[in-house]
């Protein structure tokens, strides 16, 4: 397993972003095959699925913590 935390900030909008407690967190737990490259699914998520978040619940940044699950490929199929 990896593990690990950041914080992302969304493209700028043109409305303002919603107000949130300091404690809110999105925690994500993805499962790929062993042999995936973990570094690009990492900043995958960080450049294209996070900002995407912030975007659809109009937030200016949000923290993440990712838990990533590497599994043999067949038991990631069945998943």
């Amino acid at each position: 397993m990896v593990t690990g935390t950041s914080s992302v900030a969304a493209p700028a909008s043109s409305t303002p972003a919603t107000s949130r407690s300091e404690n809110d967190v999105f925690a994500g737990h993805v499962g790929t095959e062993d042999a995936a490259d973990v570094t690009d699914l990492r900043r995958r998520i960080d450049t294209e699925a996070v900002p995407r978040l912030c975007r659809a619940l109009d937030l200016a940044h949000l923290p993440v913590e990712l838990l990533i699950r590497l599994d043999d490929a067949r038991s990631a199929r069945l998943s």
